[in-house]
């Protein structure tokens, strides 16, 4: 069993699964990571969601029994496993118990599973879970962590983001518990500190003027048990471990219709013509920023030209090397029900250079103002280049 732990303030100390159900008044969640080694690359990938409050954890959530038993707590994993990202296929058994964890103020017992599924299982989640009962009033969408490999910067990236709870710790406890890495990677893993510089690769100097595209669209969703509209802006999980806009590109003209040329032809390559019917002559407007080597275009979609994206979006040609999944993010816009809170906490931790902040306070509706999210300097984290990762 492992030592207790420290996360954002609160110890979390190991506890059996038996002796958890044996204490009283306390309350239960239980949360699991889906994972597969089989693929032609040999890398381990798992499974990992952004949830409503912008941070990131596997699909889970409160176990609704006043008497827990055991049973009680895997059913609830499997119920919320399909409520959070459509997975209805071999459910979670004892045997996938993983580590349980207790809190003690107030009361709080954390289970933690994982599940094992084929390649095409994964595939098909990344593709379907976007029809999950609960998605995107608490799922925000999921990407694949490739575990262990050549290339640390991903998990050194992806270990310094912000974790719902003990998340993080329940992640590395499986990784050493399944030995899904070597033993060398385990040590190197949980030698990584919970906070820390996010590192940049520098080893391709680009020159001239960068060009990117914020895909956004004004979607109508369930959001608790009302219908609301809702803008969200699409997201990549690139292959640093970092979250940035999709179809970044470079071009040596600051024209706009130039660089809009450029966009155009990076998209297509980032996404395919054949589902991308998206007329960004007509429809890119260009965000005005602080730094004129970064130039990002907001790009009004239709709900059927998002969802699409986000549906096919496994299928794009960098998809497993350059892309690791697609995320939403919601923007505090007039009647929006997300907590700008929740945007706050994104923006904290995961954006990839500073211009991505500065374009979302162009999207926010002036009603509600970049105020209520937070100022710039305290939304971006440090970043720094490590030679010894490129």
């Amino acid at each position: 069993m492992s030592s207790p732990a420290l996360t954002s303030g609160v110890q979390y100390i190991p506890i059996s699964l038996e002796e958890s159900i044996s204490m009283t008044g306390c309350r239960h969640a239980s949360h699991c990571l889906l994972y597969t080694s089989a693929n032609s690359s040999r890398v381990v990938y798992g499974l990992i969601q952004l949830t409503d409050n912008g941070e990131l954890g596997c699909p889970g959530g409160q176990v609704d029994v006043e008497d827990v038993t055991v049973d009680d707590i895997i059913d609830a994993t499997n119920r919320e496993l399909e409520e959070e990202i459509n997975y209805h296929l071999n459910g979670v058994t004892r045997e996938d118990w993983i580590c349980s964890h207790r809190e003690d103020n107030p009361p709080y017992i954390q289970h933690f599973f994982a599940k094992e599924l084929t390649g095409d299982e994964l595939i098909q989640l990344e593709r379907t879970h976007m029809n999950a009962q609960h998605f995107p009033s608490e799922s925000l969408g999921l990407f694949r962590v490739p575990i262990g490999g050549s290339d640390k910067k991903f998990m050194t990236n992806f270990l310094r983001q912000r974790f719902a709870g003990n998340a993080r710790q329940q992640i590395i406890e499986t990784i050493h518990k399944l030995s899904l890495v070597s033993p060398e990677d385990q040590v190197w893993m949980e030698s990584i500190e919970s906070t820390g510089d996010l590192l940049v690769n520098n080893s391709v100097v680009n020159s001239g003027i960068e060009v990117k595209a914020l895909l956004r669209a004004d979607l109508e969703v369930q959001y608790n048990d009302e219908k609301v509209d809702i803008t969200y802006g699409l997201m990549a999980v690139t292959d640093d471990g970092l979250f940035d806009f999709i179809g970044t590109h470079y071009t040596e003209s600051d024209d706009k219709n130039s660089m809009i040329e450029t966009l155009i032809t990076s998209l297509d390559k980032d996404l395919g013509a054949d589902w991308l019917p998206i007329d960004c002559k007509s429809n890119a407007i260009h965000l005005s920023l602080d730094n004129d080597s970064s130039h990002v275009f907001s790009v009004h979609l239709n709900a059927k030209q998002f969802t699409q994206i986000e549906t096919h979006f496994t299928e794009c040609e960098g998809f497993g090397h350059k892309f690791y999944g697609i995320i939403r993010i919601p923007f505090p816009t007039r009647g929006s029900t997300h907590k700008p809170d929740s945007v706050n906490r994104f923006f904290r931790g995961a954006m990839s250079d500073m211009s991505a902040h500065r374009m979302a306070a162009q999207v926010v509706d002036p009603s509600v103002g970049w105020d209520a999210v937070g100022p710039v300097d305290d939304c971006l984290p440090k970043r720094q280049v490590f030679s010894e990762f490129q």
